[in-house]
């Protein structure tokens, strides 16, 4: 199914050390939307509760496979090359509700734009 989930996310250089985003910056993304299956971090976020959140750290160079097509939506709030080659960071869910069919037609319009992904985010794919 198909959810519009809202995050704050917090960023950090060390572990447990969210020293990059003095307050959590505000994601959202459609769940479940890309076309080759559930990402990693979607399938760790699949049984999150409202308030709940979800922790990892990882080499910057894999969070675009293991975030999959959530990685622009975070690109376009965060610049994440700029920072150290591993990264923590903790995603908080805030919100789930139903999208809008508008919402959903312009998630898959963004992620076949530019390669797949926002454009501005750096990453290398376009």
């Amino acid at each position: 199914m198909l959810k519009k989930l809202a995050f704050n996310v917090s960023a950090g250089r060390g572990e447990d050390d969210f020293d990059l985003t003095p307050m959590p910056l505000q994601i959202s993304f459609i769940y479940g939307i890309a076309t080759e299956g559930l990402s990693d971090f979607e399938i760790a976020i699949a049984d999150l509760e409202m308030y709940e959140s979800v922790e990892l750290r990882m080499a910057t160079d894999r969070l675009k496979i293991y975030l999959g097509s959530v990685y622009s939506s975070l690109c376009r709030i965060v610049s994440l090359h700029d920072f150290a080659d591993s990264l923590s960071l903790r995603f908080e869910l805030q919100d789930c509700i139903e999208p809008e069919p508008s919402e959903i037609v312009t998630a898959i319009a963004e992620m076949q734009k530019e390669g797949g992904c926002s454009g501005n985010c750096d990453c290398g794919c376009h």
